[in-house]
């Protein structure tokens, strides 16, 4: 069985309507590099959203697609 790529780690989460932030894609994944995996899949076409965010005082992204059904 071939081992899954970040990208393709990545991309399966949001495909699944979740979302995604660095700490998140850390803790899950062992990915430290998150925005660089998010270039590459819009690079591929997949449209992916930035939404910014902040919570107690810390400004982060988290990443989502939009599902399609």
């Amino acid at each position: 069985m071939k081992k899954q790529s970040q990208n393709e780690k990545v991309l399966i989460w949001l495909q699944a309507g979740k979302t995604l932030t660095r700490a998140q894609a850390a803790e899950l994944f062992n990915i430290y590099c998150l925005p660089e995996r998010i270039r590459d899949l819009r690079k591929k076409g997949y449209p992916i959203k930035t939404t910014k965010v902040i919570k107690n005082g810390k400004h982060f992204a988290k990443y989502s697609m939009e599902v399609q059904k």
